[in-house]
């Protein structure tokens, strides 16, 4: 609602087969009724398909602040600002976004604090710091337009500090689309279940991979009981779990199967000989009982096993390695 009462926003997906639009509905005075909505001129994405949610609107009306996604992508917010007649010059801030879910901006009466609720939901890539010389090139061939977001981490360890490199797109797309193996392809079909949010990330895996940089992709769904994990090496997918609506798993030598049965030792033994050989053997036990223990929910439990292999060593808390990521100074890179 706008600060003198007269405009309400709010999104709605009324429209069939389109995502989410923001709308406005305005009255003469505080105590009339609201007139029929309609959806705000020059704000809302041009592509049905995106979501813009979560309007905002400055104290003094001259801002709109809001969080799109596109397709099945993250949030990010966005900011639309007044021109005297409508909102227009709509742009993604540079902060807070992060490589999470970004949502529910709000600004304080000043515009000197912005908030955001961040979600737990995430999408990255992950490559070790040491394969990271041959990003700039994976990129050009992954992605155009917008920009690759990186991420640089350090975590303490015995020798020398575990570095890891976490990637996510903003606004740029894939070139063309991923490649899944025929079984998981079908399986995708069968149960309506997305095996990745996006198809930059995975795109993106595959040519770094075919560079030499054995590569991560993760998500993580609200509340962290939806989680995906897939492994790449040599420009292909070696190794694929996740835990949804319906939950699989995949590896070149096994074929499709579950995840985990619920027992810390079936998920021990999962990820298949390649994962193994490439990021470290399963010595990781203590970590799935520790999870367990704890209750936390399987998608928490996947997520954790993946960073643990990628770091060798136990990882943060999942909310924890966001909230790392979300404070880590980023660079972009153009596509």
């Amino acid at each position: 609602m706008s600060s003198d009462g007269l405009m309400l926003f709010f999104a709605s997906n009324r429209v069939f087969g389109e995502g989410c639009h923001i709308y406005v509905s305005t009255r003469t005075s505080r105590v009339g009724e609201l007139g029929a909505p309609s959806e705000v001129a020059n704000v809302n994405s041009a592509t049905v398909t995106d979501n813009d949610i979560d309007p905002f609107v400055t104290a003094d009306g001259q801002e709109l602040w809001f969080a799109r996604s596109k397709e099945l992508g993250n949030h990010s917010i966005y900011r639309a600002v007044w021109d005297g007649s409508s909102f227009a010059n709509v742009a993604a801030i540079t902060a807070p976004n992060s490589g999470a879910d970004d949502l529910l901006p709000t600004l304080s009466a000043d515009k000197r604090t912005r908030t955001r609720y961040h979600a737990g939901v995430f999408a990255w890539l992950v490559i070790r710091e040491d394969n990271t010389d041959v990003l700039a090139a994976a990129i050009a061939k992954a992605w155009s337009g917008g920009d690759a977001v990186i991420a640089r981490l350090a975590f303490p360890a015995r020798k020398a500090p575990r570095q890891i490199a976490v990637v996510w797109a903003d606004r740029a797309r894939a070139q063309r689309a991923a490649r899944w193996p025929d079984l998981l392809d079908d399986w995708k079909d069968i149960y309506d279940e997305a095996l990745f949010p996006n198809a930059e990330l995975p795109v993106l895996a595959e040519e770094l991979s075919g560079l030499g940089a054995p590569t991560l992709c993760a998500h993580a769904g609200p509340g962290l009981v939806a989680g995906t994990v897939a492994w790449y090496e040599q420009g292909a997918l070696i190794g694929y779990e996740h835990v949804g609506g319906a939950s699989v798993s995949w590896d070149p030598e096994a074929g499709l199967g579950r995840p985990f049965d619920g027992t810390a030792a079936s998920i021990a033994a999962l990820g298949g000989k390649r994962v193994a050989k490439l990021f470290g053997a399963d010595r990781d036990v203590g970590v799935f009982d520790r999870a367990l223990a704890a209750n936390r929910a399987v998608g928490n439990v996947l997520l954790t096993r993946a960073f643990h292999r990628m770091l060798d060593q136990d990882p943060p808390a999942m909310d924890e390695l966001a909230g790392l990521v979300a404070k880590a100074a980023t660079v972009r890179v153009g596509c």
